[in-house]
């Protein structure tokens, strides 16, 4: 159940490293 919440954090972490 808690992995979707993973792939999220990872898509998310990419998209703020991207911002940065």
């Amino acid at each position: 159940v808690k992995n979707w919440v993973k792939e999220l954090r990872k898509m998310l972490g990419n998209e703020i490293c991207l911002c940065i």
